[in-house]
């Protein structure tokens, strides 16, 4: 998808995530983000004017998490999260420590999805270049599109992959992942 498209789609009031996280994650340095769930925070207002530097999120209701502790109140750079996403990406991953962004996105009230255990932990952690980003790649991954390209190739194999479009939501899409 082009820069133009995203552009009219931000016209139209559509964000693809505002440039997928302004190009994987703050141009890939990262430096956090996270999120899961956090429905309307919109990824946390874009990870507060792409800012980043920390954010986290989670959520699973309670009234979209007391409508986002009252959207972000004053921010402090955020973090938030109420319950599950596999109790919190194991507590939002002991607090990350640079690089980062993921979003994954949750789902189903109830407990459909989480990401393949949010992809193992991250696979369990320390680092090994992040990014991912994922959402509902038709519809909670469609016969599992190749079991979500080898667990995000176990976790490194210096993964690459993109897609994305979300405008339309019958052709839903984004996967993106990175490194």
């Amino acid at each position: 998808m082009t820069r133009e498209v995203f552009e009219q789609a931000l016209k139209e009031g559509i964000h693809s995530f505002y440039y997928i996280f302004k190009d994987f994650g703050i141009g890939r340095d990262c430096k956090h983000f996270v999120e899961t769930g956090t429905y309307m925070g919109d990824a946390v207002n874009y990870a507060v004017g792409l800012g980043f530097e920390q954010i986290f999120s989670c959520e699973l209701s309670e009234e979209r998490y007391n409508h986002c502790l009252e959207k972000f109140k004053d921010n402090d750079n955020v973090n938030l999260w109420l319950g599950d996403s596999r109790d919190c990406v194991k507590e939002i991953l002991k607090k990350v420590d640079q690089k980062a962004c993921f979003w994954l996105d949750a789902h189903a009230e109830g407990g459909g999805v989480p990401t393949m255990e949010e992809l193992d932990m991250i696979k369990d952690h320390h680092i090994k270049d992040h990014t991912i980003v994922i959402d509902d790649i038709p519809i909670y991954f469609s016969g599992s599109q190749e079991e979500l390209k080898a667990r995000i190739l176990d976790i490194n194999p210096e993964y690459k992959f993109t897609y994305y479009k979300s405008i339309n939501p019958d052709d839903d899409y984004i996967l993106v992942a990175y490194v």
